[in-house]
């Protein structure tokens, strides 16, 4: 794994002449020759958007009345046997996103996927002065975007562009809890499992090998 982290960093060489670099010509696996989503680490110590992991009990009645206010987004992941998703859904606005991403990618990636391109979505529409509340039920993909240290190219270019939406906007990410009934959160799960049932056209992986995949090859 060391000598696949200076690969992912670009510090690895391949000089036949030397045993170590053997290492990943023996690793003969297709995995190792995919494009890695990791990059080298690198500290953000500006985050100008929030991130919220309230608990159960502020949806214990549905979607809390504050959110009403603002621009209201729920995104999710979704990985089933047909492939990976990545799902939208809008309830200020009504709008839905269904993303399909391939067999390879991880539900995590899904997740960190939906919010970025949710995100994206957001920068587009030309929003200036709002309020704007993405709600996920993925802890690690908020807590991934909140750690200051980034060391997955999926995770820190959703927080390139949840700073350029922050600079003009107020923006909150919220964990919402999955599977009980929210009906914006029932309603991403139904995009996420729309997009993983959507045939992907295209070179893979979509994102990046996640580095737990090669972990565990």
């Amino acid at each position: 794994m060391a000598a696949y982290r200076l690969q992912c960093n670009g510090n690895w060489h391949y000089h036949h002449a030397r045993k170590h670099t053997k290492i990943c010509e023996i690793l003969q696996l297709d995995i190792l020759e995919m494009t890695s989503d990791r990059m080298m680490k690198t500290i953000e110590p500006d985050i100008p958007y929030q991130v919220s992991l309230a608990g159960r009990e502020e949806w214990a009645l549905g979607e809390p009345q504050y959110m009403r206010k603002g621009i209201t987004w729920y995104t999710d992941g979704s990985k089933t046997p047909q492939g990976v998703g990545a799902g939208i859904h809008g309830v200020r606005p009504r709008l839905e996103v269904c993303l399909g991403m391939g067999k390879l990618a991880t539900v995590f990636q899904a997740e960190v996927a939906a919010l970025r391109e949710c995100v994206r979505l957001n920068v587009d529409r030309g929003y200036r002065g709002r309020t704007i509340f993405v709600n996920s039920d993925s802890r690690a993909a908020l807590l991934a975007l909140a750690s200051h240290s980034y060391t997955s190219k999926l995770v820190w270019d959703c927080h390139k562009a949840l700073k350029e939406l922050a600079e003009y906007n107020k923006v909150i990410l919220t964990w919402v809890p999955g599977h009980e009934g929210i009906q914006g959160n029932e309603g991403a799960d139904k995009c996420a499992k729309a997009g993983a049932a959507t045939p992907f056209i295209g070179p893979e992986p979509v994102c990046g090998v996640a580095y737990n995949q090669v972990r565990e090859a």
